[in-house]
């Protein structure tokens, strides 16, 4: 399960939250939390010592994803591991948080980095370093929801399970890929999925130059 937190005015309701969450949830099932880079220094500091009782997997982007030192100091501070998203869009960006040891795990989204490819270059990389990736994503169609499955179903280093969202409606796909528990790799061509074409009619704007 993944916690939202991220109330700098007052952050410890976001501690407040965390512990509760665990404390109903107990102590088998995987919790992680991600502020999204709202918080400063100080208050990130601050919450991520106020939930060690939760025993996070990882705390997801504390600071500004541009504050790869702030990242690294609060991994050296931190019994809790740190991971990096918005702090890492290309192969680049892992190997400066890598060097910096600025976390312990990447979160990889196929939307940020550029497609299959490019996220698994970024999965490699991990691997070779020994960090964990975690499979992202948002507001997918069918179509990228397929493709995090297929990605986190090829990388050996990725963990916890593929975190997806329910947010869009009116999916062009034939099969459309509904959220589960768990869910199929597809063994059908390509990622398994079907446009449909009258969906895709239906859905379609046409633009006219001037």
């Amino acid at each position: 399960l993944k916690l939202k937190l991220g109330t700098p005015a007052d952050w410890q309701s976001d501690v407040d939250r965390a512990l509760a969450a665990r404390d109903k949830v107990g102590r088998n099932i995987s919790l992680v939390a991600d502020a999204n880079g709202i918080y400063n220094r100080r208050v990130a500091l601050q919450v991520i010592q106020g939930v060690r009782e939760a025993r996070l997997d990882h705390f997801e982007q504390p600071v500004n994803g541009n504050d790869i030192e702030g990242m690294a100091w609060l991994s050296a501070k931190s019994d809790t591991p740190i991971a990096a998203d918005e702090s890492l869009q290309t192969l680049g960006d892992a190997y400066e948080i890598s060097r910096a040891n600025a976390a312990s795990a990447m979160v990889l989204k196929l939307i940020k980095h550029g497609g299959l490819y490019r996220s698994r270059q970024i999965a490699h990389f991990c691997r070779a370093r020994g960090l964990p990736v975690a499979v992202s994503g948002g507001t997918e169609l069918s179509f990228g929801r397929a493709a995090m499955v297929h990605l986190h179903a090829t990388i050996p280093n990725a963990a916890g399970a593929v975190e997806l969202v329910e947010v869009i409606s009116g999916d062009i796909a034939e099969n459309p890929m509904a959220l589960a528990p768990t869910l199929p790799v597809s063994d059908q061509p390509g990622l398994g999925i079907t446009i449909d074409e009258n969906k895709l009619e239906q859905a379609s704007v046409k633009v006219h130059g001037g």
